[in-house]
């Protein structure tokens, strides 16, 4: 079922408020290359983290060249829409100093290219995450901490509620055609969820790309 759909179901979010841009896994610097965010324990999957698990997310990024550099990042809690949450403080969702260095990196040797591999795991020994949710890592120059050269995202979960789907080829524009049916549940029992039309979030996205997704259907 992964290689025809993936699907994501977003935990509990009140969407009491919203910033002005989406976060998502982009590049803004021409010399970073090849940033990726993966599961430690399995890259082909989505990169989720379950909360109180031994695994970790890794992010890593090359910079074209073998120059010395210095980049830090921040991490930042998001709401269902890659937003940032502004009813949460930093302390609310992190155990930590709000700013650290990228301490893991190594130089390519006998490549047709010159480059420095970057890499950050999360959590570790400066993060500690507290709760669920989305979450959004800047990437910045050291030296310039409104210089961001990439943003990269990734999910934690609880397991508070269980999801169920079933994909088929059937659909009312044909069988076997272009298209896929999607029907999924959600048991949300083991919760108090007085509305789910605004505290239930869903998104439906194909084989992890994001640009593919469907928001919110009921």
């Amino acid at each position: 079922m992964r290689n025809w759909l993936t699907f994501a179901i977003a935990n509990l979010f009140l969407m009491n408020g919203y910033a002005t841009n989406k976060y998502e896994n982009r590049v803004f610097a021409p010399m970073i290359n090849s940033l990726q965010v993966l599961l430690e324990s399995d890259s082909l999957s989505d990169p989720i983290l379950h909360n109180g698990s031994d695994d970790h997310i890794i992010i890593g990024f090359d910079q074209m060249s073998h120059r010395p550099h210095y980049y830090s990042y921040r991490l930042v809690h998001c709401n269902a829409d890659w937003q940032k949450s502004e009813t949460l403080s930093e302390i609310d969702y992190m155990k930590g100093f709000p700013e650290n260095k990228l301490e893991s990196q190594y130089q390519s040797t006998n490549t047709t290219f010159e480059y420095t591999h970057y890499s950050v795991t999360f959590p570790n020994d400066d993060i500690e995450i507290l709760m669920s949710g989305n979450y959004a890592v800047e990437i910045f120059d050291s030296e310039k901490i409104d210089s961001v050269i990439a943003t990269a995202c990734f999910y934690v979960s609880e397991d508070e509620v269980s999801v169920e789907g079933e994909v088929s080829s059937k659909t009312p524009y044909g069988v076997n055609n272009a298209y896929q049916l999607l029907n999924f549940s959600v048991d949300c029992s083991a919760l108090q969820v007085p509305d789910i039309t605004q505290q239930v979030r869903t998104v439906v996205y194909q084989n992890g790309r994001l640009d593919t997704k469907v928001f919110n259907q009921k």
